[in-house]
């Protein structure tokens, strides 16, 4: 069973049971000068298994307190009864006091949920993609303090070549995001290995990157992106096109040439395209 989590600030609970401890002893303090205050033995148990169910994810921490305060045996004499309820007492502000040790030292701390579900992970990758030009301009087109290191003049000697090139800036903006993202993932999609440019397999997705040469014709990268989308096995598929030498002649038609939505189809395929930034 996986631990206990606090439910709230560990601030916020350690004051809680800090305050559960200092009613503890108040309570073994009044149990030696008016023995009759048995009532407030079991108020503070009470009180104390609650506020222990309260503050934790499941019932464990209560269950453990319950095993460490127990009372065997309840005597008829009155004296045995003072004792083994203040021993009860005791024993079970120890666990309190050993459970605020654990929560300080972090054992019990709520875990920070660093994924995100798919759907918020689609809209992540659509949002980079999309926005992939401005990142471009504000890197390297954008004016440079006065004050930098890197200067115009470095920036200006970056130059996209070559797919490879774009993969890499594009890896480098989603590889922060998602550090489970790979590059060039071989698969075996039946009757021969495909490769995903990048790869994501928490999420089912992969982006499929083109950047035109002075040699591809349009008809070249609609058959290369045509042979793409019927080859990979993914939910989602994204194909990216640094159009640098603009031989889309109409950008918004490709687009939705290449717009698949699944149920119709056996995946879901988003196209952006980028024409052009120049570096």
């Amino acid at each position: 069973m996986p631990i206990s989590e606090i439910r709230y600030e560990k601030e916020e609970v350690i004051t809680r049971l800090n305050n559960l401890v200092e009613r503890g002893l108040q309570v073994i303090q009044d149990m030696y000068e008016i023995p009759e205050n048995e009532h407030k033995i079991s108020s503070w148990f009470d009180t104390t298994q609650k506020e222990l169910q309260n503050s934790f994810s499941n019932d464990e921490i209560a269950k453990s307190f319950l095993l460490h305060s127990q009372i065997i045996s309840v005597p008829q004499r009155r004296r045995d009864i003072k004792k083994e309820s203040v021993q009860s007492i005791e024993k079970s502000v120890k666990f309190i006091e050993s459970l605020i040790e654990d929560i300080l030292n972090g054992l019990h701390s709520k875990k920070i949920n660093n994924t995100f579900d798919q759907p918020t992970a689609i809209l992540i990758i659509k949002r980079i993609l999309a926005n992939f030009h401005l990142h471009l301009k504000t890197m390297y087109q954008d004016d440079i303090h006065g004050s930098a290191k890197i200067k115009i003049e470095d920036l200006n000697r970056i130059q996209i070549g070559n797919e490879y090139d774009v993969q890499r800036i594009l890896y480098s903006l989603i590889k922060p995001l998602f550090p489970e993202a790979r590059l060039e993932v071989t698969v075996d999609a039946g009757y021969r290995p495909v490769r995903y440019d990048i790869f994501i397999d928490e999420y089912d997705l992969a982006i499929e990157v083109k950047c035109t040469r002075s040699n591809m014709t349009e008809r070249n990268l609609t058959e290369e992106l045509g042979s793409d989308s019927f080859h990979y096995k993914v939910e989602h598929l994204f194909l990216f096109i640094y159009d640098d030498k603009r031989i889309i002649t109409n950008a918004d038609a490709f687009k939705r040439s290449f717009t698949r939505e699944k149920g119709s189809h056996d995946k879901n395929i988003d196209t952006y395209i980028v024409q052009p930034i120049i570096l």
